[in-house]
Protein backbone atom coordinates (compact mmCIF):
# COMPACT_ATOMS: atom_id res chain seq x y z
CA UNK A 1 0.00 0.00 0.00
CA UNK A 2 2.83 2.67 1.07
CA UNK A 3 4.70 1.91 -2.16
CA UNK A 4 1.35 3.54 -4.00
CA UNK A 5 0.96 5.95 -1.79
CA UNK A 6 2.10 9.80 -1.94
CA UNK A 7 1.66 10.72 1.63
CA UNK A 8 0.25 8.84 4.75
CA UNK A 9 -2.66 10.56 6.38
CA UNK A 10 -2.95 9.38 10.21
CA UNK A 11 -7.13 9.58 11.41
CA UNK A 12 -7.69 8.93 14.55
CA UNK A 13 -8.79 5.02 14.08
CA UNK A 14 -8.39 3.25 17.43
CA UNK A 15 -7.23 0.30 15.06
CA UNK A 16 -4.98 2.07 12.86
CA UNK A 17 -3.69 4.69 14.74
CA UNK A 18 -2.76 4.90 18.46
CA UNK A 19 -0.20 4.73 20.85
CA UNK A 20 0.57 1.19 20.30
CA UNK A 21 0.93 1.77 16.64
CA UNK A 22 2.32 4.94 15.60
CA UNK A 23 5.83 4.56 16.33
CA UNK A 24 6.24 1.69 13.83
CA UNK A 25 4.39 3.62 11.32
CA UNK A 26 6.14 6.83 11.49
CA UNK A 27 9.60 4.60 11.55
CA UNK A 28 8.07 2.46 8.29
CA UNK A 29 6.89 5.47 6.31
CA UNK A 30 10.19 7.68 7.17
CA UNK A 31 12.44 4.59 6.36
CA UNK A 32 10.38 4.59 2.79
CA UNK A 33 10.34 8.41 2.46
CA UNK A 34 6.70 8.92 2.92
CA UNK A 35 5.70 11.85 4.96
CA UNK A 36 3.08 11.58 7.24
CA UNK A 37 0.35 14.18 8.22
CA UNK A 38 -1.22 13.42 11.21
CA UNK A 39 -4.30 14.97 13.71
CA UNK A 40 -2.44 16.14 16.55
CA UNK A 41 0.91 18.24 17.55
CA UNK A 42 2.60 15.06 19.40
CA UNK A 43 2.66 13.61 15.38
CA UNK A 44 4.46 15.88 14.45
CA UNK A 45 7.04 15.89 17.78
CA UNK A 46 6.97 11.76 16.54
CA UNK A 47 8.14 12.09 13.22
CA UNK A 48 5.15 13.30 11.30
CA UNK A 49 5.75 15.66 8.25
CA UNK A 50 2.88 17.79 9.76
CA UNK A 51 -0.56 17.74 11.43
CA UNK A 52 -3.88 19.71 11.38
CA UNK A 53 -5.29 19.73 15.03
CA UNK A 54 -7.65 22.03 17.07
CA UNK A 55 -6.33 22.90 20.92
CA UNK A 56 -8.72 23.32 23.82
CA UNK A 57 -8.42 26.81 23.50
CA UNK A 58 -9.23 27.18 19.74
CA UNK A 59 -12.11 24.92 20.39
CA UNK A 60 -13.43 26.60 22.98
CA UNK A 61 -13.18 29.59 21.30
CA UNK A 62 -15.64 28.81 18.49
CA UNK A 63 -18.05 27.55 21.25
CA UNK A 64 -17.87 31.06 22.69
CA UNK A 65 -18.88 32.36 19.30
CA UNK A 66 -21.69 30.19 19.06
CA UNK A 67 -22.84 31.10 22.59
CA UNK A 68 -22.36 34.64 21.58
CA UNK A 69 -24.33 34.19 18.44
CA UNK A 70 -26.97 32.69 20.19
CA UNK A 71 -27.46 35.21 22.95
CA UNK A 72 -27.46 37.64 19.91
CA UNK A 73 -30.25 35.96 18.32
CA UNK A 74 -32.68 34.37 20.96
CA UNK A 75 -34.24 31.18 19.74
CA UNK A 76 -31.21 29.96 16.97
CA UNK A 77 -30.52 26.60 16.87
CA UNK A 78 -27.37 24.99 17.39
CA UNK A 79 -25.37 24.81 14.06
CA UNK A 80 -24.83 22.08 12.55
CA UNK A 81 -22.04 19.73 13.15
CA UNK A 82 -18.65 20.75 11.09
CA UNK A 83 -15.10 21.12 10.79
CA UNK A 84 -13.31 23.08 13.37
CA UNK A 85 -13.11 27.22 12.52
CA UNK A 86 -10.08 27.68 14.35
CA UNK A 87 -6.82 24.82 13.82
CA UNK A 88 -2.83 25.02 13.75
CA UNK A 89 -0.63 23.59 11.23
CA UNK A 90 2.35 22.49 12.29
CA UNK A 91 5.25 21.14 10.32
CA UNK A 92 8.47 19.42 11.39
CA UNK A 93 11.39 20.74 9.42
CA UNK A 94 13.60 18.40 10.44
CA UNK A 95 11.45 16.02 8.90
CA UNK A 96 10.49 17.94 5.69
CA UNK A 97 14.86 18.24 5.38
CA UNK A 98 15.40 14.20 5.40
CA UNK A 99 12.74 14.07 3.03
CA UNK A 100 14.09 16.09 0.86
CA UNK A 101 11.78 18.51 0.59
CA UNK A 102 13.38 21.84 0.56
CA UNK A 103 12.44 24.25 3.50
CA UNK A 104 10.67 26.88 1.21
CA UNK A 105 8.71 23.71 -0.16
CA UNK A 106 7.92 23.11 2.94
CA UNK A 107 6.95 25.90 4.21
CA UNK A 108 5.17 26.72 1.38
CA UNK A 109 3.01 22.97 1.84
CA UNK A 110 1.74 24.25 5.31
CA UNK A 111 1.11 27.92 3.80
CA UNK A 112 -1.02 26.32 0.77
CA UNK A 113 -2.93 23.81 3.03
CA UNK A 114 -3.63 26.83 5.61
CA UNK A 115 -4.79 29.22 2.65
CA UNK A 116 -6.99 26.69 1.11
CA UNK A 117 -8.58 25.42 4.46
CA UNK A 118 -8.99 29.62 5.64
CA UNK A 119 -10.63 30.04 2.26
CA UNK A 120 -13.24 27.45 2.71
CA UNK A 121 -13.52 28.64 6.21
CA UNK A 122 -13.88 32.12 4.97
CA UNK A 123 -16.74 31.00 2.61
CA UNK A 124 -18.65 29.40 5.00
CA UNK A 125 -18.22 32.48 7.07
CA UNK A 126 -20.05 35.65 7.12
CA UNK A 127 -17.19 37.66 8.61
CA UNK A 128 -14.98 39.32 6.10
CA UNK A 129 -12.17 39.83 8.42
CA UNK A 130 -11.24 35.55 8.30
CA UNK A 131 -7.83 35.85 7.09
CA UNK A 132 -4.54 33.75 7.19
CA UNK A 133 -1.58 33.87 9.70
CA UNK A 134 2.12 32.59 9.81
CA UNK A 135 3.68 32.10 12.99
CA UNK A 136 7.02 31.45 13.88
CA UNK A 137 9.63 28.57 14.24
CA UNK A 138 10.22 26.70 17.61
CA UNK A 139 13.26 25.48 18.91
CA UNK A 140 12.14 21.58 18.30
CA UNK A 141 12.21 21.91 14.53
CA UNK A 142 8.92 22.45 14.08
CA UNK A 143 7.11 25.90 12.54
CA UNK A 144 3.13 26.62 12.97
CA UNK A 145 0.79 27.82 10.65
CA UNK A 146 -1.99 29.81 12.09
CA UNK A 147 -5.11 30.34 10.37
CA UNK A 148 -7.57 31.98 11.96
CA UNK A 149 -11.24 32.39 11.40
CA UNK A 150 -13.72 35.27 12.47
CA UNK A 151 -12.73 37.59 15.30
CA UNK A 152 -9.39 36.31 14.69
CA UNK A 153 -6.71 37.79 18.02
CA UNK A 154 -2.99 39.02 17.15
CA UNK A 155 -0.91 35.65 17.14
CA UNK A 156 1.45 35.11 19.79
CA UNK A 157 5.40 33.59 18.48
CA UNK A 158 6.44 30.78 20.22
CA UNK A 159 9.19 30.32 22.27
Amino acid sequence: VLDETDVLLAVPDALGFNRHTAQSVLLTTYRLGKPVAGYSRAYVTAGALLAVYSTPAQIGRQIGDELLAMLDKPGRPLPAPGYPRYFSIELNERVAHSLGLERGRADDLARRLAETTAETIHEESSDPHARTAAGSGAADGTKGIHPAGARAQPLRERS
